[in-house]
């Protein structure tokens, strides 16, 4: 995610950069020089991102996946979700009680009832 803050001194040139970062040499840049998955339809990808089979796994379960809301009420998230993953991969718990306890922590970080 790219965007440009709102009291930028340089509002324009900004705005070109965040444009820039939306192009396919900009993709093709992260690409050779991070191995990041092109934020491209795959149909644009350059024939090298479509013979790298991890980022083409990546690029399959993007058709399952949705963007983060950018609101507060995410940053409560992230911690119990850490710590349930934590909890099933590194100390054996169900995965069904790992979440409702991820779910608990969330509603009392939020001030909700369950």
């Amino acid at each position: 995610m790219a965007a440009v803050y709102k009291k930028s001194k340089h509002p324009e040139e900004a705005s070109k950069f965040v444009e820039f970062l939306a192009s396919e040499k900009a993709m093709e840049i992260q690409y050779k020089y991070k191995g990041k998955l092109p934020a491209l339809k795959s149909d644009l990808y350059p024939a090298e991102v479509l013979d790298d089979d991890i980022l083409m796994v990546m690029a399959a379960q993007l058709s399952h996946t949705f963007p983060m809301p950018t609101i507060p009420s995410v940053n409560s998230y992230w911690g119990p979700a850490q710590k349930m993953i934590e909890q099933v991969w590194n100390d054996g718990v169900d995965p069904a009680t790992a979440a409702a306890t991820a779910e608990t922590s969330y509603a009392s970080n939020e001030g909700l009832e369950q």
